[in-house]
């Protein structure tokens, strides 16, 4: 009966260790994931014809304002970036991305953010404030480029018709620009 009850207690015990062990695992991890987040968005330039169009290998630096905490990332393809497991906490996010079309220039932008228990959204339009050029479509250039032709065949040909000028082919006219020139 003694054997009994000591096999009894020793049961319950062990049963309660291995209990109060699952609970103090469970509240620790619904601790540790309540107090993380991340911080994602969205890097986008604007082109030529003052769309805003998503910015691919820009390098994106979460930096905490809490203690010496820092993550760096790219941007995707599709100008989307993320990091995730960040503590909460307030965070200066940074983007550094090199000028599509002026070399040794860069765009830099940053943003205040707060990470407290999920992801904080920090989007960038970086733009360089200068009035651009507009680009044509593929279509335009094409039609641009006939039209020149089509206008510099008339010309050529309205200049061998002229009276006075003589038409000796492309050696006279390589000939007469040298004596002009030189």
């Amino acid at each position: 009966m003694k054997k009994s009850i000591s096999i009894l207690l020793a049961t319950v015990l062990i049963f309660s260790i291995i209990t109060i062990g699952m609970i103090n695992i469970y509240n620790s991890h619904s601790e540790c994931s309540a107090q993380v987040g991340g911080v994602k968005g969205t890097v986008r330039i604007r082109d030529r014809m003052e769309n805003f169009i998503p910015f691919a290998w820009a390098t994106i630096t979460i930096t905490s304002l809490d203690g010496p905490f820092s993550v760096n990332t790219t941007s995707t393809n599709s100008g989307t970036y993320w990091a995730t497991g960040l503590p909460n906490g307030d965070y200066n996010v940074s983007v550094w991305a090199p000028h599509p079309t002026k070399t040794d220039w860069y765009w830099f932008d940053s943003q205040l953010v707060s990470v407290h228990n999920g992801d904080s959204l920090a989007d960038f339009y970086l733009d360089d404030d200068e009035h651009l050029v507009p680009e044509f479509s593929d279509y335009a250039i094409t039609a641009l480029l006939m039209v020149s032709l089509l206008s510099s065949l008339v010309m050529i040909k309205r200049m061998k018709n002229r009276v006075g000028i003589p038409d000796k082919g492309s050696e006279y006219i390589i000939q007469r620009w040298c004596a002009l020139r030189f």
